[in-house]
């Protein structure tokens, strides 16, 4: 009971307003509808973008490591149908 009146007057000092009620029951707001699977919190509007950003640098890179790993497997002959004594 003094833990009560003690962070009542601290609310109180704050200036804090006091939550509106029904009755017995605080008035709340709506619920949010849950987005992510439970126990997992979900990204932000900056954190997906981020995410998008890293994920499409990454595809990027992967791309142009195939393509530098596809020109030099194809100038061993390891890709080409034609003779391997095509100069590259």
């Amino acid at each position: 009971m003094a833990a009560f009146i003690m962070l009542h007057h601290f609310a109180v000092w704050a200036g804090f307003p006091e939550r509106s009620r029904t009755d017995a029951k605080f008035d709340v707001g709506e619920r949010p509808l849950r987005t992510a699977m439970q126990g997992e919190v979900p990204l932000t509007e900056s954190e997906r973008g981020v995410e998008r950003k890293r994920r499409r640098l990454a595809k990027a890179a992967l791309a142009q490591q195939d393509g530098v790993l596809g020109g030099a497997l194809d100038c061993a002959g390891f890709l080409q149908e034609s003779s391997a004594d095509d100069a590259c």
